[in-house]
């Protein structure tokens, strides 16, 4: 008698002998499929062979399985008369999370039981527990913790700009429909907690780094991640080399790595983060490099900049908190973030680097090296800092160099955020921006 082929979710086993390889094959499937069958006393090819099996031998068996594969599992174990008068073991098993045999866990690859590694089971454990992690209630908290002034800012923009689906909703179906509040007990779920709470749920480490990686400046900040998110754009921003530039009538700052990329990977930071596993960010500063350090492994199967090179839907961590964070128009779609940043980053000849790490995702922005004056350069920094409002042919005029010649250096070390024009009443004032 033939009773078939193995699959990913059915397992044949001639004999007891094998009972080890049989319950890691229960463990590989339910990781896999989370349900199937392992039959013993049927050989690979699905014949029945049949075997010594007794009441005895089952309750082996399900005493093996009790005893070695976490978590418990209770399959249905039953004693089989095959057409051919011979007796085989079907076991049918079902059960959802992570499963383990003596501690090992496994995973099913056609008809094989195959080791998985540690990242491998570190990305299971999340999606079984982390999938619900946002939309569920934290006790003892109401709409009286969310901080006020955000949410009602929030509230107004959906209701200007998404009229036709928030305008005649109040704020609490607001918060129910977008899952920041659960609807039966009125609490804030953790996704609302951690987007408007007042009560500061999570911390933002910043620190300036020295040359030989001692910390120069540190910072800690606590609050919800809208605060941190402005936090964070402020420190980098105070903290990289700007200058100027006139747009229309407006003066604006133009920074060494653009704006909308550092906010980009900031607000990306906070809308990925693993908040089961830390509740803390981290900014590293140094003349080299600014690093994004963002709790939880890098949530992708392919690198970040193929994935900016790709037309892909994003895998997404936080639906709740990312879903906010676009609504609001605080980062790009889901799945063109890092496709922008990549982007500005080229067209202003900034070199990015990553680190995937089993434990969190470093984002850097690298730093163009520090510029190196020569003594001409050098001599009219000094001059302009003595006196600010010199003009390029009073400094031509004390270094013996032409106009043009001034002029063509000081666009240099303008482009090099050495030194910045600034125009105040139709009058010209230089600064100087590095140590001298």
């Amino acid at each position: 008698m033939n009773i078939g082929k193995e699959n990913e979710q059915i397992e044949f086993k001639e004999s007891l002998n094998n009972l080890e390889d049989g319950l890691k094959g229960i463990v590989a499937i339910l990781n896999k499929h989370n349900k199937g069958t392992l039959y013993f006393g049927v050989r690979d090819d699905g014949e029945v062979i049949g075997g010594d099996f007794t009441s005895q031998k089952i309750r082996e068996i399900h005493n093996h399985i009790q005893q070695k594969i976490e978590p418990k599992i209770y399959p249905e174990i039953k004693l089989v008369d095959a057409e051919n008068g011979k007796q085989y073991i079907k076991i049918e098993f079902s059960g959802k999370g992570v499963f383990c045999y003596k501690g090992v866990f496994y995973k099913r690859v056609a008809d094989k039981n195959v080791k998985m590694d540690y990242n491998e089971i570190q990305k299971m454990f999340f999606k079984t527990n982390y999938a619900n992690w946002e939309t569920l209630a934290v006790a003892k908290t109401t709409v009286n913790d969310l901080d006020p002034d955000r949410f009602e800012s929030f509230v107004n923009f959906l209701k200007f700009n998404k009229p036709d689906k928030f305008q005649n909703l109040s704020n609490e179906e607001i918060l129910i429909k977008l899952n920041l509040m659960d609807k039966e007990d009125k609490n804030l779920t953790n996704a609302g907690n951690l987007l408007f709470s007042k009560n500061e749920p999570i911390r933002l480490y910043l620190k300036l780094l020295n040359d030989d990686n001692t910390v120069s400046d540190y910072q800690i900040k606590s609050g919800n991640i809208f605060d941190l998110i402005e936090h964070s754009v402020e420190f980098i921003t105070n903290n990289i080399n700007s200058k100027y530039t006139i747009v229309g009538l407006e003066r604006q700052h133009e920074y060494e790595i653009p704006l909308e990329a550092i906010r980009e990977i900031v607000v990306n930071s906070f809308a990925h983060a693993d908040y089961l596993q830390i509740n803390s960010h981290t900014i590293n500063i140094s003349k080299k490099m600014v690093e994004i350090w963002t709790p939880g492994s890098y949530y992708h199967d392919i690198t970040p900049e193929d994935f900016a090179k790709i037309v892909s839907n994003s895998k997404v961590r936080n639906h709740v908190i990312s879903n906010v964070l676009v609504l609001w128009n605080k980062m790009e779609s889901l799945a063109s973030g890092f496709a922008a940043t990549y982007n500005l980053c080229k067209k202003g000849n900034i070199n990015l680097d990553y680190d995937i790490r089993t434990e969190e995702f470093v984002f850097r922005f690298l730093r163009k090296n520090e510029y190196k004056l020569n003594k001409t350069e050098r001599s009219i920094l000094l001059l302009i800092k003595a006196n600010p409002s010199i003009s390029s042919k009073e400094i031509g005029e004390q270094i013996n160099l032409s106009q043009r010649q001034v002029q063509r250096i000081l666009k240099r070390l303008t482009d090099e955020y050495c030194v910045q024009k600034n125009e105040v009443n139709n009058k010209t004032n230089w600064e100087v921006l590095i140590s001298l």
